[in-house]
Formats: C-alpha cells, structure tokens, sequence
C-alpha cells in the first residue's frame, strides 16, 4: 500500500508558497508604488503653486508642510493636507496658499476617500474645487454665510472639505506668517469649565466639559437648545451611556478612545471635534481669556 502525503502537509505547503509569492510581489511592487504616490503628489504640488520649481518639506509635530520655492530659492507658495470626516469616510484636502494668506488652489482625494458616486464624490472635480482660488481664510458655505456653493445632495461633504481648507490654512499660518482668524469655538466658562461647538450630521454639536489640571474630563454635558441629530442613531449621544464613557478620559481624545456611535460616526466625531476644540484652545491660552457668557 502506498503512502498518501497527510492532507494538512499539502495544505501548509501551498499556504508556504503562496506566502512567499505575495512578499516577493510586495517586494517588487512597493517601489513602483511609492515612486507613482511620490509622483502624483508632486504633480498635485505642481498644479496648485505653479510658479514654483522646487518643493521643501518640513515636519513638526507630525504635520507636515511643503515649502514652494522659485529658481532664486525664494518661497512662493505653501501647502500642508488636512484630514476630516465626510459622509463616507475620511477626505484628505491638500491646500496650497500664497505668502500673502490667499488660497492658490486645493486638491480633494486621499487613499480612503469614499464619498458618495454623484454626489459627494464631485468634491474631487475641478468644478467644486475653484471655487476656493483666490479666497482667504476662514471661508464658508453660501448657505454659511460663505462664498462656496455647496455640491447638491452632499452638504456634509462640502462642509467637511471646507473644514479641511480652513484647518489646513490655520497650520500654514503659523509656519508661513500670515494671519488667519481662527474658526475654533471653544469658549471658557470659569471654574474649570469649557464649551465648543462642531457640525455633526443634523447641524451644530455643542459640548459642555468640566477639566481638572491634568485636562481630565470630570464631568461632560451633550447638546444644546439647536441639537438636532438624527432620532435613534446620531440623537443617542444625549444618553448618559453614551456620554459617561468620557469621565477619566484625558484631552485630545482619538475616536479609538470611546465606543463611537453605531451608526452615527459623524455625530461622534464632532463630539471628539468639540472636545478637543477645547485642548486646541487650552494650549492657546484659553484659560487666561475673558470668560464667555454659558
């Protein structure tokens, strides 16, 4: 009788070579990819500051910066990219400004970007994205207040590219030295206590913190007389459940921190947004500003 290789033999032999396949593709594959990814951002760099012929890039405090420069080695432009929450994932805006402060153009895309096909997905289309050339921070909706015409049906993607090129404009301020009014709404209320407002799904998210001097929250209020949250999914962050997950936590907080919302993801984030709306403005002096009215 002849003897028959064991199943499980076969089955780990084939698991070997295929592992060994897919590094040796990785292997192959990894520069290719890294030098087109390097090369479409370069592209992108090149479109939004085209008066430059080389790019610099400067990391602190892991935000990096790309410094445009001309054939005279002077600086004609800056660019950084911000990160924010849309209605299908993460939106990745690269903002390019002037030296004086005016928005010379702006790139909307990234790796995980998933907005909606005809809808939010337009964000990326140079339609969408002109309109911003030649603006100054902060800028807004039309419907805002703003001079940026929303993309129909996809309000909580236009509004989340808006809040990309206005925190992407704050970062390049404070390397580039121009001067942009912040677009934080973190108030302070005395006595350890601190508010700030974000957009969540349904309109503003107003979040009330009471800190101890470790930035600690001790006590945590959601909400205000304009909540307005989706009933049973976004609306849920009323509920002390929800809400006493945040006692004991130390700002900034990250949306791994917390149990996010089922359902409801961009309601969490701009709880998370609020919060650490408040830790921006702590490091900024809040503390020491005249209180505001609660």
């Amino acid at each position: 009788m002849k003897n028959r290789i064991p199943a499980w033999l076969i089955l780990t032999a084939i698991c070997v070579v295929a592992a060994v396949l897919l590094a040796a593709t990785n292997l192959m594959t990894r520069d290719i990819i890294q030098e087109n990814a390097n090369r479409e951002k370069y592209e992108t760099l090149s479109r939004l500051l085209p008066d430059a012929r080389k790019f610099e890039e400067s990391t602190e405090d892991g935000k990096t910066m790309v410094i445009g420069r001309d054939d005279a080695g002077n600086a004609v432009g800056y660019a950084t990219t911000a990160a924010t929450t849309g209605f299908g994932g993460e939106i990745e805006t690269t903002v390019a400004a002037l030296p004086d402060g005016t928005i010379s153009g702006i790139s909307v895309g990234g790796a995980n970007f998933a907005e909606t096909a005809g809808l939010g997905a337009r964000a990326k289309e140079p339609e969408f994205q002109s309109q911003f050339a030649g603006k100054t921070a902060p800028v807004a909706l039309t419907k805002d207040g703003g001079e940026v015409d929303a993309l129909s049906g996809a309000t909580i993607t236009s509004r989340a590219v808006i809040k990309g090129v206005n925190q992407a404009m704050e970062e390049l301020a404070e390397k580039a030295g121009f001067t942009v009014e912040s677009t934080s709404t973190a108030e302070h209320l005395g006595e350890g206590k601190y508010a700030a407002t974000a957009q969540g799904f349904g309109g503003p998210v107003k979040v009330f913190l009471t800190l101890d001097e470790n930035r600690t929250i001790t006590a945590i209020e959601i909400g205000d007389n304009s909540f307005n949250e989706t009933e049973y999914l976004g609306e849920r962050a009323l509920e002390p459940d929800f809400q006493r997950q945040f006692i004991g936590k130390t700002l900034p907080l990250a949306i791994g921190d917390i149990d996010a919302l089922s359902g409801a993801t961009i309601t969490t984030n701009a709880v998370l947004e609020a919060i650490n709306m408040v830790n921006d403005g702590l490091d900024k002096g809040l503390a020491d500003a005249p209180i505001a009215e609660k």
